[in-house]
């Protein structure tokens, strides 16, 4: 589990310095086709942001089984939807 931080004065603010800086870091090192290096920087970036935020690792491991399941149901609906496109035509 994240250290909890304890936010003193101007870190908050200082934090989001450092993430909007990740970001163009990020989209930096993709154009150069670092993509791993990206990755890093993007980890980095969530990190920083669930401690700015107080995002525990059960909520954020909660959050990505949503979206998981989400996008799950996503591709089932589309499968069946082809499906039934082809099947009208035959």
């Amino acid at each position: 589990m994240p250290q909890v931080l304890a936010m003193t004065e101007g870190m908050p603010e200082q934090l989001q310095a450092i993430i909007s800086a990740a970001e163009n870091h990020i989209r930096v090192l993709r154009a150069f086709g670092l993509e791993d290096t990206a990755r890093i920087f993007a980890i980095a970036k969530l990190d920083l942001q669930t401690r700015l935020y107080g995002i525990s690792d059960d909520e954020l491991e909660a959050f990505c089984e949503a979206l998981e399941s989400a996008a799950s149901f996503a591709r089932e609906a589309e499968v069946i939807e082809l499906a039934s496109r082809k099947s009208r035509k035959a």
